[in-house]
């Protein structure tokens, strides 16, 4: 007798487990769907050149992770001093007109400025030497998709980011020791 009731609460231990591993498995599923169904823009900035002239240029580019289609607008720096940005009017190269419509499977926004223009346009602003600045791509509702922090060395117009920089500057130190 003491056989079925141990073989009745196995059962029942089982199925208590299959109850929980199944509950969790739901919620998951859920969670993530959800997730998926955000917009998720990722903005990358570097140097690139221009393929008639090979002129050195500022490259931007969006593309979209997510899984809806979104609207984005014309790309801008955002400078340190608050409330400042500098805005690309005249790019080399747009594949797309504004706002530019992005899904997953278009191409990815891109856009090329001449690194002199902007090098230029930040010394009219009073800038000089490593400026920090942010890529920003404004969207849909006032969202706006930012790059992480990068530098703009606007005596050689090139554009590091932190690790070049940390590079660059301890390079510099043991030069100059």
């Amino acid at each position: 007798m003491s056989f079925v009731i141990l073989q009745d609460a196995n059962t029942l231990y089982i199925a208590l487990y299959g109850a929980g591993l199944s509950t969790i498995t739901l919620i998951v599923l859920i969670i993530t769907r959800y997730i998926d169904r955000r917009i998720r823009i990722r903005v990358t900035v570097g140097n690139a050149l221009t393929t008639p002239d090979l002129t050195k240029a500022i490259s931007i580019q969006a593309s979209n992770l997510g899984t809806r289609r979104t609207s984005l607008g014309t790309p801008y720096l955002a400078l340190p001093k608050p409330g400042t940005s500098l805005a690309f009017m005249t790019p080399y190269s747009r594949n797309a007109s504004n706002p530019y419509e992005i899904s997953p499977g278009k191409p990815d926004l891109s856009v090329l400025e001449n690194i002199a223009v902007v090098a230029d346009n930040l010394k009219k602003e009073g800038y000089s030497g490593l400026m920090p600045f942010r890529a920003v791509v404004p969207g849909v509702g006032g969202k706006e998709y930012k790059s992480k922090k990068m530098w703009f060395n606007i005596e050689s117009a090139f554009v590091l980011d932190a690790s070049l920089r940390a590079r660059l500057k301890r390079n510099l130190r043991k030069i100059y020791q």
